[in-house]
């Protein structure tokens, strides 16, 4: 489990809705060390 599921579960909070894959079939052959973003969902 990562950090933040660890924290979250701790302060009774619970999932209400999932992300899923933007993309179908296999996994795109990337090289992604190279890759850097950042994402965020708010927590409101």
């Amino acid at each position: 489990m990562g950090f933040f599921i660890i924290k979250a579960e701790r302060q009774s909070m619970e999932e209400v809705f999932g992300c899923a894959p933007m993309h179908f079939g296999q996994p795109l052959s990337m090289n992604w060390n190279k890759i850097y973003g950042i994402t965020t969902f708010e927590l409101g």
